[in-house]
């Protein structure tokens, strides 16, 4: 947490800007393991694999891999070409991680 302070630029935080900071950041790796599982989910109704779809969107496999695996944030730009490999709108990858995160949210009821 030191790092993300220091590189924020500030010298003397509180403990409520640390917890605050390590909330975000949860939160953030919480929401790309919720957009990799709906890259998933539409990628094995189309029966391709990772690596028909990295090819298909212009992308290395690992990045792929990443990407599905919630460990990376993918740009506009490779949102858009998943979509054109998947062979769907843009709207319904968003749409699945909709759907991802309300499944998520009432399995925790």
């Amino acid at each position: 947490m030191f790092i993300v302070c220091f590189s924020l630029n500030i010298k003397y935080y509180s403990p409520f800007i640390f917890y605050l900071y390590t909330d975000i950041f949860k939160l953030m790796s919480k929401v790309s393991e919720h957009f990799g599982l709906a890259v998933r989910n539409i990628r094995k109704r189309t029966g391709i694999t990772q690596e028909e779809l990295a090819h298909l969107a212009k992308i290395d496999r690992t990045y792929m891999s990443a990407i599905e695996r919630g460990k990376k944030n993918p740009s506009i730009r490779v949102i858009y070409q998943l979509s054109q490999g998947l062979g769907v709108a843009v709207s319904d990858i968003v749409h699945e991680f909709e759907k991802e995160i309300k499944t998520k949210k009432e399995d925790k009821k």
